[in-house]
């Protein structure tokens, strides 16, 4: 008897275990899909000093949820040039500019600064997971080529994830000009 209800109860089991996999897969699953938008279209492709007009797109996420983008632009000559940083709330379905972010000659009063004249390439993104000296967790970072007119130069900013404002830390190497 013990060995018929055993059989009976896999039975059950088995034929309910069945139904709930025809219900689940009678439902349709969904995923979140964005619609297709452009972050950023150049205002004039004609002045770009190099084509494609922009680059070295990157993108992070910060712990809130913000999608945060920043490139290249290449719509004026690099001297002055900001590397511009975009936001996102909507998981990219909308963009906004967040800000700007100078060169260092124009973020510091120091003279060390002064021939760092052009932020302009080959952004870097990244948000700290924890905090590291004075930075908070979820600081988030921008590491960028910048310039003056003949010296390249390798520097990195911190911008406080909550705000759009930006400071400089240190550059973090430097590269001369090769001589003939």
């Amino acid at each position: 008897m013990q060995k018929l209800a055993r059989k009976a109860l896999a039975s059950v089991t088995a034929i309910g275990i069945g139904s709930a996999f025809v219900i689940a897969s009678a439902v349709s699953a969904s995923a979140y899909q964005p619609v297709p938008s452009n972050l950023y279209v150049a205002d004039n492709p004609a002045a770009c000093n190099k084509n494609p007009c922009v680059l070295y797109p990157k993108s992070a996420q910060l712990p809130s949820g913000r999608i945060v983008a920043s490139f290249e632009n290449d719509q004026t000559a690099p001297v002055g040039q900001t590397m511009p940083v975009y936001k996102s709330d909507d998981a990219g379905t909308s963009w906004q500019k967040l800000a700007d972010v100078k060169a260092p000659a124009y973020l510091s009063s120091d003279a060390k600064y002064a021939k760092y004249t052009s932020n302009w390439t080959n952004p870097y993104l990244y948000v700290l997971p924890q905090n590291v000296g004075s930075l908070s967790a979820g600081t988030l970072l921008l590491a960028s080529v910048v310039s003056g007119d003949d010296y390249y130069y390798k520097e990195q900013k911190a911008a406080n994830s909550r705000s759009a404002s930006a400071s400089t830390v240190a550059p973090v190497a430097e590269y001369a000009t090769p001589r003939a």
